[in-house]
């Protein structure tokens, strides 16, 4: 699977914690949205872009791990609703980049270095 669709686990009820494939390149649109029981989520090196609202209200998601140095898209609002603590946390060497481009997406919490 190279993608996880738009809406494909929207107000899902039972996921708590979601470490994607390693060849899962994009998150569609609302892919997450209102999963309210989740708390962590990891993204592994290949993943390239992140649509709108992906994970908009997952007011439990505190803890989002993005191991890809090659996202290059970060939707409007798709970490929108999220906890005041929640953090993001992104490769070292791509910290600066990632910042602005999440900040452009609208996320205003913290992104920090993995």
């Amino acid at each position: 699977m190279t993608e996880i669709g738009n809406y494909a686990f929207r107000n899902c009820k039972k996921l708590s914690s979601v470490t994607m494939g390693k060849n899962v390149k994009t998150i569609g649109a609302g892919a997450f949205q209102a999963c309210k029981k989740l708390t962590t989520i990891t993204l592994k090196s290949k993943v390239t872009s992140i649509g709108k609202n992906a994970f908009k209200n997952c007011k439990n998601l505190g803890t989002v791990k993005i191991k890809s140095t090659k996202l290059t898209k970060v939707g409007k609002n798709a970490f929108s609703g999220l906890s005041t603590s929640a953090k993001i946390k992104v490769p070292s060497e791509k910290l600066s980049e990632y910042k602005k481009l999440f900040k452009a997406s609208g996320y205003s919490g913290k992104v920090k270095s993995l």
